[in-house]
């Protein structure tokens, strides 16, 4: 076992940082040191700020669109507006999936879904916010509703 130390420099706020790795030889360690020294450029203070800005902007958006939570302890309304963020980027590329004639009354629906204030409602069915990452499930409670909605069954 060989462990390489990059020593790199944030291009963001100038700091210098160490990445290490442990490889199975020298040469590889080397190798990795070269590659890492390019290739790491924000150091992680800046890519975590950097992260946590984006996720506040996004809630901003989803907020904005759909309304803020109020319903619930502000742990609760905490956890439910990153849990309705979530559904929010979920739902929204399933439209480009359904049949044209069912498009527009798809996205009054998830309006409508993703407007309610309730941090309960959210929590309990983080589940099915999941559930759509990975495809849609026939029992998914949102597809369910939405399927109701229009009259199918």
């Amino acid at each position: 076992m060989a462990k390489a130390v990059a020593i790199c420099t944030c291009e963001r706020c100038g700091k210098t940082f160490e990445r290490s790795n442990k490889l199975q030889n020298r040469s590889m360690a080397d190798s990795w040191k070269e590659w890492a020294e390019e290739h790491f450029t924000v150091c992680s203070e800046c890519w975590q700020a950097e992260r946590q800005e984006a996720e506040r902007q996004a809630t901003e958006a989803t907020n904005n669109l759909y309304g803020d939570i109020t319903v619930g302890t502000p742990k609760q309304i905490a956890w439910a507006v990153k849990i309705r963020r979530q559904a929010a980027e979920r739902l929204e590329p399933l439209v480009k999936r359904l049949k044209s004639e069912y498009q527009e009354a798809y996205k009054i629906w998830m309006a409508k879904e993703l407007s309610n204030p309730d941090a309960v409602f959210w929590i309990d069915h983080r589940d099915d916010v999941d559930a759509l990452a990975f495809g849609t499930p026939v029992n998914n409670y949102f597809i369910i509703r939405f399927k109701e909605s229009i009259g199918i069954q």
